[in-house]
Protein backbone atom coordinates (compact mmCIF):
# COMPACT_ATOMS: atom_id res chain seq x y z
CA UNK A 1 0.00 0.00 0.00
CA UNK A 2 3.07 2.15 -0.08
CA UNK A 3 3.24 2.86 3.68
CA UNK A 4 5.81 1.75 5.90
CA UNK A 5 5.46 -0.94 7.76
CA UNK A 6 7.62 -1.90 11.11
CA UNK A 7 9.20 -5.07 12.81
CA UNK A 8 10.65 -4.76 16.17
CA UNK A 9 11.99 -6.74 19.02
CA UNK A 10 10.65 -5.79 22.25
CA UNK A 11 11.32 -6.10 25.49
CA UNK A 12 8.83 -6.41 28.54
CA UNK A 13 10.05 -7.03 32.27
CA UNK A 14 7.16 -7.70 34.69
CA UNK A 15 7.50 -10.52 33.57
CA UNK A 16 10.76 -10.31 31.59
CA UNK A 17 10.32 -11.61 27.94
CA UNK A 18 11.35 -10.68 24.74
CA UNK A 19 9.29 -10.57 21.92
CA UNK A 20 9.28 -9.99 17.87
CA UNK A 21 6.39 -8.04 16.56
CA UNK A 22 5.20 -6.95 13.41
CA UNK A 23 3.21 -3.76 13.13
CA UNK A 24 1.21 -3.71 9.30
CA UNK A 25 -0.20 -0.61 7.94
CA UNK A 26 -4.03 -0.09 7.68
CA UNK A 27 -5.94 2.08 5.29
CA UNK A 28 -7.00 4.28 8.04
CA UNK A 29 -3.35 5.13 9.10
CA UNK A 30 -3.41 2.92 12.30
CA UNK A 31 -1.48 -0.25 12.31
CA UNK A 32 -2.61 -3.62 13.15
CA UNK A 33 0.37 -5.43 15.25
CA UNK A 34 1.04 -9.25 15.19
CA UNK A 35 3.15 -10.96 17.63
CA UNK A 36 5.45 -13.69 15.28
CA UNK A 37 7.40 -14.78 18.13
CA UNK A 38 7.92 -14.92 22.36
CA UNK A 39 11.10 -15.68 24.13
CA UNK A 40 10.98 -16.07 28.22
CA UNK A 41 14.24 -15.43 28.79
CA UNK A 42 15.56 -11.35 27.73
CA UNK A 43 19.01 -12.87 27.48
CA UNK A 44 18.46 -14.26 23.55
CA UNK A 45 18.61 -10.20 22.95
CA UNK A 46 22.04 -10.72 23.33
CA UNK A 47 22.10 -13.29 20.21
CA UNK A 48 18.48 -12.71 18.06
CA UNK A 49 18.14 -10.13 15.66
CA UNK A 50 16.18 -9.15 12.30
CA UNK A 51 16.56 -7.56 9.33
CA UNK A 52 14.50 -6.78 6.39
CA UNK A 53 14.28 -9.38 3.74
CA UNK A 54 13.86 -8.25 -0.06
CA UNK A 55 10.89 -10.00 -1.84
CA UNK A 56 11.56 -13.24 -4.13
CA UNK A 57 11.97 -17.08 -4.57
CA UNK A 58 14.10 -18.36 -1.36
CA UNK A 59 15.11 -22.16 -0.44
CA UNK A 60 13.96 -23.06 2.82
CA UNK A 61 16.20 -25.12 5.18
CA UNK A 62 14.52 -28.44 3.65
CA UNK A 63 15.16 -27.25 0.13
CA UNK A 64 18.56 -26.91 0.68
CA UNK A 65 19.12 -30.44 2.62
CA UNK A 66 19.75 -29.16 5.90
CA UNK A 67 16.68 -30.82 7.50
CA UNK A 68 13.98 -32.59 6.31
CA UNK A 69 10.78 -31.37 5.21
CA UNK A 70 8.13 -31.80 7.07
CA UNK A 71 4.52 -32.36 5.05
CA UNK A 72 3.48 -29.01 5.88
CA UNK A 73 6.92 -27.22 4.46
CA UNK A 74 7.78 -26.23 1.37
CA UNK A 75 11.47 -26.26 -0.40
CA UNK A 76 11.21 -23.25 -0.99
CA UNK A 77 8.78 -19.98 -0.29
CA UNK A 78 8.06 -16.96 -2.50
CA UNK A 79 8.04 -13.47 -0.60
CA UNK A 80 5.36 -11.20 -2.58
CA UNK A 81 6.14 -8.43 -0.41
CA UNK A 82 9.48 -8.01 1.94
CA UNK A 83 9.65 -9.90 5.02
CA UNK A 84 11.50 -10.25 8.02
CA UNK A 85 14.65 -12.46 8.81
CA UNK A 86 14.62 -13.35 12.21
CA UNK A 87 17.81 -15.06 13.27
CA UNK A 88 20.17 -15.89 15.90
CA UNK A 89 24.04 -14.60 15.06
CA UNK A 90 25.95 -17.62 13.66
CA UNK A 91 23.13 -20.23 14.02
CA UNK A 92 19.45 -20.41 13.04
CA UNK A 93 17.43 -18.09 10.52
CA UNK A 94 13.63 -17.62 9.82
CA UNK A 95 11.66 -15.85 7.71
CA UNK A 96 8.22 -14.45 8.63
CA UNK A 97 6.21 -12.92 5.51
CA UNK A 98 3.00 -11.38 4.40
CA UNK A 99 0.35 -14.08 3.23
CA UNK A 100 -2.02 -11.98 1.17
CA UNK A 101 -4.61 -14.44 1.13
CA UNK A 102 -4.52 -15.32 4.83
CA UNK A 103 -4.14 -11.81 6.06
CA UNK A 104 -1.51 -13.17 8.55
CA UNK A 105 2.23 -13.94 8.66
CA UNK A 106 3.63 -17.20 7.73
CA UNK A 107 7.36 -18.34 8.81
CA UNK A 108 10.12 -20.66 7.10
CA UNK A 109 13.45 -21.94 8.27
CA UNK A 110 15.65 -20.49 5.58
CA UNK A 111 19.13 -22.17 8.12
CA UNK A 112 19.45 -24.65 11.01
Amino acid sequence: DGIMDEAKLLISDKPFRLALFAFVSQHDGTFKSFLLDEKNDVGYLKSLGIAKVSRGRYKTACGKGIIECRKDETDEVFLQYNGIEYFKVESASMYFYWDSSTKTFKKAWIDD
